[in-house]
């Protein structure tokens, strides 16, 4: 998510705790903490896992792919294809 830095700094501060404290929470630095917050660093995986079970919050977008129309025929697109496609 783009706003996972606000994310984290809110649910801290309403769980009424310091980076300092979050991070000793997680077994992280405060300072990763601190990077997290202010968007310097983004968090894998395993930090998102550890900071959306501490902190109660959802910090991953779900995913839902698109259906793609396929052609019936195998055969390569021509520029008469593209243009047709274009005026649909």
């Amino acid at each position: 998510m783009s706003d996972y830095g606000s994310r984290i700094r809110e649910a801290r501060t309403k769980m009424g705790l310091s980076q300092e404290e979050l991070g000793k929470k997680i077994n992280e630095k405060w300072s990763v903490i601190n990077k997290l917050e202010t968007g310097d660093m983004r968090p894998d995986d395993k930090l998102v896992t550890k900071l959306e079970r501490t902190l109660g919050v959802v910090l991953r977008e779900k995913f839902t792919p698109e259906k793609v129309d396929k052609r019936e025929s195998r055969q390569a697109l021509t520029i008469g294809d593209l243009i047709r496609e274009e005026k649909e």
